[in-house]
């Protein structure tokens, strides 16, 4: 139905929220071998707040769309950089990227897109590991980025 004041009634369906976009404002060091969690210390939207201390906690059950990114500076050839997503503190699957621009340290990024069945409290956070040898730094900015969008309820 289209009112004569130009608004519409019953058209789509379910909102596509909450949703949020994060992202790295500083560069975090990443020890060798060692999975760290990753912070995102600035918000460029958080439609329902339910981002907080780089975890999303949704509280309205649903399937999401989640994308993150995280990416290394200087990472030297033959190095990998990996990424973990994690539902409740549990590893749901693990993305690679592996140096391959002999001989030569480049910025390796490496992104995790995903759908997942969250409850109203679960929770999802991003972890990342690299193998440079030393210790090892994120980019900034829009290259260390998590976010994600309910697309349909429960």
């Amino acid at each position: 139905t289209i009112a004569n004041s130009g608004t519409a009634t019953g058209f789509g369906g379910e909102t596509n929220t909450p949703a949020f976009y994060a992202y790295k404002s500083s560069g975090q060091s990443i020890s060798d071998n060692t999975t760290t969690k990753v912070t995102f210390e600035t918000e460029l939207f958080d439609s329902d707040g339910k981002f907080a201390d780089s975890r999303f906690t949704p509280t309205v059950a649903g399937y999401y769309f989640v994308s993150s990114t995280v990416s290394i500076t200087n990472l030297p050839y033959g190095a990998y950089c990996l990424i973990s997503p994690t539902k409740n503190g549990t590893q749901i699957f693990y993305a690679l990227n592996v140096n391959g621009y002999s001989p030569a340290a480049v910025d390796t990024p490496v992104t995790a897109t995903f759908m997942v069945y969250l409850d109203a409290d679960d929770y999802l956070e991003i972890f990342i590991e690299q193998n440079a040898g030393t210790t090892e730094n994120t980019r900034t900015g829009q290259e260390v980025r998590f976010m994600a969008q309910r697309i349909i309820g429960a």
